[in-house]
């Protein structure tokens, strides 16, 4: 999660206006998952041959980013609709995306790639869930990188997601991350909502088929317990 270094004061601003509403506990993070759910699979297939990470990158629509950030903002509307507004406002002179791609170009991630995607939201829902808030090492990136993208080189359908379907997966994921993050921030100094958040965090990665217990971090990154 924290290696949104540069992220860090973003998510934190846009979560200050909201911190009375998030302790409350106002947004179930597994209830928005299922109202933005993407699929991926999630068991690491690590005697498949590793299809080169480009085939996963897709050119941008600036069209289906607004489209992505408008059915964000609905699904979290659904769920809170004053915590849901505050944020949209919050974040309406942004594109969070991009930001979100310049925060995690430094750990060598892009937002235009949806195993790279993938790798930012399991980190940040697994640091999320542990209550984790130190700063990720680039090696920690890879590692999971690595393990996310041999289980996506067994997946052939997501190797023939088209542009669009592969940009709806790749932001949604990174939108949730973002939010972790910034519900994390948020409810830091509230112990019964922090501990909502870690919660609500698990429930959304296994309504996503993951269960973040059955993984632990390593200075290689992610990996599945043994």
């Amino acid at each position: 999660m924290r290696y949104f270094k540069t992220l860090g004061a973003l998510a934190l601003a846009i979560a200050s206006p909201a911190t009375p509403a998030m302790a409350q506990g106002v947004f179930d993070l597994g209830a928005l998952t299922n109202s933005i759910a993407v699929g991926a699979p999630t068991t690491p297939a690590t005697t498949a041959t590793p299809v080169p990470a480009s085939a996963f990158t897709f050119q941008p629509s600036l069209e289906v980013r607004k489209q992505n950030m408008a059915n964000f903002f609905k699904g979290m509307r659904e769920i809170n609709a004053d915590a849901a507004n505050q944020m949209e406002q919050g974040l309406g002179q942004i594109d969070l995306i991009e930001a979100i791609g310049k925060a995690v170009a430094p750990m060598g991630l892009r937002s235009d790639n949806i195993v790279d995607a993938y790798t930012v939201y399991l980190i940040s829902a697994w640091m999320t869930a542990n209550g984790r808030a130190d700063i990720n090492t680039k090696a920690q990136a890879d590692g999971t990188r690595n393990m996310v993208l041999a289980t996506f080189s067994a997946a052939p359908d997501l190797q023939k997601l088209s542009a669009i379907d592969k940009q709806k997966m790749a932001e949604g994921l990174l939108l949730q991350a973002f939010l972790f993050d910034a519900m994390a921030q948020g409810t830091a100094n509230d112990p019964a909502a922090s501990a909502k958040v870690k919660t609500d965090v698990k429930a959304g990665a296994k309504a996503m088929g993951i269960d973040v217990d059955q993984f632990t971090m390593s200075e290689n990154g992610l990996s599945r317990k043994k």
